[in-house]
């Protein structure tokens, strides 16, 4: 039960990371390499641990802002 409930609580901590991974890729033209899209991110000023968690995705290429928020969530 726990377990449970420390995953639910690190996924609430994911769902805010990814609020905030939305606001910066909004005007992004899709498809996109992870590194354009980390790019884009370093000049809008987006914290360094946002572009880290986007750097563990395993993915490379995004094909639309859906496919990316969706890696991004399923990261782990």
């Amino acid at each position: 039960m726990f377990d449970k409930m420390k995953n639910a609580a690190s996924n609430l901590g994911d769902v805010g990371k990814m609020g905030d991974l939305k606001q910066y890729v909004d005007d992004i033209s899709f498809p996109a390499t992870k590194e354009e899209i980390i790019g884009h991110l370093r000049a809008n000023g987006a914290q360094e641990d946002l572009i880290g968690k986007l750097r563990e995705v395993g993915q490379e290429h995004f094909t639309s802002q859906s496919d990316l928020l969706t890696s991004f969530m399923g990261k782990r």
